[in-house]
């Protein structure tokens, strides 16, 4: 989806990042396949990191749907404010 240079990531990360690439909804259980064994919730704090990596201008948001969360990665909407605080 964007330039995010994928030789930056961990391979858990980049593995995340592909899923994710489509721009499309994924449930947490599905990116988790990404993660080993471990527990469930390590795919938040996975998310966290890969956001730390995006550039300006997009995002992962988590969605809540069906008792569910699901991963998507967005391009934000620019504003004439973008940049200026």
């Amino acid at each position: 989806m964007s330039d995010l240079d994928l030789n930056e990531l961990s391979p858990t990360l980049r593995a995340m990042a592909a899923i994710l690439s489509d721009g499309g909804m994924h449930e947490s259980a599905e990116l988790h396949k990404c993660c080993g064994p471990s527990s469930p919730r390590v795919v938040r704090v996975h998310m966290t990191r890969l956001r730390g990596f995006l550039p300006r201008g997009e995002a992962i948001i988590c969605e809540f749907k069906g008792k569910k969360f699901y991963y998507r990665w967005v391009r934000l909407l620019s504003s004439p404010n973008d940049g200026k605080r």
